[in-house]
């Protein structure tokens, strides 16, 4: 598809109206660089059906009257690269969007600076632009901090994240099209761009001047050319000095798997219309498989079963699978049966992310649960109850009601009409969230000893009990392999994040170490300290000179 069938075809892409530049939404961007001129907002590809990043320009002269305008070749490049992440396609956007800011806030300031520098001038305005990204713009001084841009960035909370928006920018750029590889310099007349292709012109001639890419660190080595010069991006950026300590790890408190599972989600135990959150629970239990937050989000009623006395499950690729060989796969039985889309390519609320996982060649995989005392008992329990007693009436209710029908297990099991929610609903990830800290709330009031907190470091958002779940293999003495499988991981360095060892299990490896060597006699051949004792006596020999 081309820029012009994009520009002609796509009228979902024109939401606003001439004089409602004022009023379009402005992004907080990772809350260290704002949206002055420019707007993101997230549609679907009325073609593709897929959710984009749309990007939108102000012209700071016609902020008034004059409406946005659609970046155009950003949607091009997204349906090129359906198949990665919204969150991977967003960080284009925002740094075009913040180049776009940056370009018309110092414009007096870059084109005093092209008189002088000529055709460095582009090198010269990346150059500030990255460091600004980085150190932010406000500027302490005497009277207090200031800032002659405007702009009031701070600094970006870290060299990571700075270079993730810096890759994506080059990514953009290495695949923008022909029609500006060959800009030359004079060819663009100001640095303060008329239109946002004027714009990317004047970054890849900033690029063709310095020569290098940020991507030159991501390839093989023997791949590259043979270079004297680094690319701008990494020398501003610089290395990531900061400390990574394995400390803390991010996992579930194992001694309260149970209390929380069994306690957290019981509401008021005297009200039985309102005893417990039963579809919380259920999603948090999904987590004793390993499974991330948003995957029980896909997951369909067939996807769950008891055999033999064993709840079984299977993550089935939420686009590709095919039950039983059937032709039609998920993608197709959802829009021919239900009129929906996979959830992880809708927006809004209902949408829900996919990671890549190591599945088979029949896009599925086997459930894993934790190889606990009773778990399975649990779990039986927990899905018939939810299934018969949750799922089964409301489902019944919404049809009642001439809502429609899905397929998903895990529902909301109320209406909230300020929220817009019907009884049924296929559960979402704010629900989820919710639940999960109510309970925990719930949870740090039953055991006040704990000092439970909901906070990441501390392992007690839902994604510790992911990283509980890579702990407990490993600690059972499960290998790297057989844990990369179980948690459907593609590289087995995924891995490693989820198996870390802390400092009190380091420090008791090594004190068990110190105390069997001592028992068996097995230092003669290793260094060894005398005991202090030994040490007070010959620093008095020597003090007093061998009396």
């Amino acid at each position: 598809m081309t820029a012009t069938n994009v520009q002609t075809n796509l009228t979902v892409f024109k939401p606003y109206q001439a004089g409602e530049a004022k009023r379009m939404p402005r992004l907080n961007n990772e809350g260290f660089a704002g949206s002055l001129h420019h707007c993101i907002v997230r549609m679907h590809h009325p073609v593709h059906a897929i959710p984009l990043p749309t990007l939108w320009l102000l012209n700071p002269k016609e902020s008034d009257t004059g409406p946005p305008m659609l970046f155009v070749p950003l949607i091009d490049y997204f349906v090129g690269r359906s198949s990665q992440a919204y969150a991977t396609h967003i960080k284009s956007s925002k740094m075009i969007g913040w180049l776009w800011d940056y370009l018309h806030q110092r414009r007096e300031y870059f084109e005093a600076r092209q008189a002088e520098l000529g055709e460095n001038a582009s090198s010269v305005l990346i150059n500030e632009f990255i460091n600004h990204l980085k150190n932010g713009t406000v500027i302490p001084g005497p009277h207090g901090p200031h800032d002659e841009t405007g702009l009031y960035w701070k600094p970006c909370p870290s060299i990571e994240l700075l270079a993730g928006y810096a890759v994506a920018l080059d990514r953009f750029l290495d695949n923008f099209g022909s029609r500006t590889v060959g800009a030359q310099y004079d060819e663009v007349k100001s640095l303060l761009p008329k239109s946002a292709l004027d714009t990317i012109s004047l970054v890849r001639m900033a690029r063709a001047n310095s020569g290098f890419s940020i991507l030159e660190h991501l390839r093989d080595r023997d791949e590259l050319p043979q270079r004297q010069n680094k690319w701008i991006y990494s020398l501003i950026i610089g290395k990531d000095s900061r400390n990574y300590n394995a400390t803390p790890v991010k996992r579930f408190p194992q001694h309260l798997l149970v209390p929380m599972l069994t306690e957290g989600f019981v509401i008021d135990p005297g009200k039985p219309s309102e005893r417990e959150d039963a579809t919380g629970r259920m999603h948090a239990a999904l987590g004793t498989g390993g499974l991330r937050g948003s995957e029980p989000l896909h997951l369909w009623v067939n996807d769950l079963q008891i055999v033999d006395d064993r709840l079984i499950g299977f993550l089935r690729h939420p686009v590709f699978f095919r039950d039983g060989g059937k032709r039609r796969n998920r993608q197709t039985i959802l829009l021919e049966d239900y009129g929906l889309l996979p959830r992880n390519m809708r927006s809004g609320r209902f949408q829900a992310g996919w990671k890549g996982l190591a599945l088979g060649e029949e896009q599925f995989a086997e459930i894993q649960w934790m190889p606990l005392e009773g778990i399975q008992e649990f779990l039986q329990q927990e899905f018939a109850h939810y299934l018969v007693n949750v799922r089964n009436p409301v489902m019944r209710k919404r049809a009642w009601l001439g809502l429609p029908d899905h397929p998903y297990f895990l529902v909301c099991a109320r209406e909230i009409p300020a929220l817009g929610v019907h009884i049924g609903d296929p559960y979402t990830k704010a629900a989820a969230r919710g639940s999960w800290e109510r309970a925990i709330n719930r949870l740090s009031l039953l055991h006040p000893g704990e000092e439970i907190v909901l906070e990441k470091n501390r392992g007690t958002t839902r994604h510790g009990i992911r990283h509980l779940y890579g702990y407990l293999l490993r600690s059972l003495g499960f290998d790297e392999a057989f844990i990369q499988r179980a948690m459907h991981h593609r590289h087995i360095m995924s891995s490693r994040v989820y198996t870390a060892y802390d400092d009190a299990e380091v420090h008791a490896s090594l004190e068990a170490a110190k105390e069997f060597l001592k028992t068996h006699n097995n230092q003669n051949h290793l260094p060894h300290f005398p005991s202090l004792s030994t040490s007070l006596d010959q620093m008095f020999t020597r003090a007093v000179g061998g009396w």
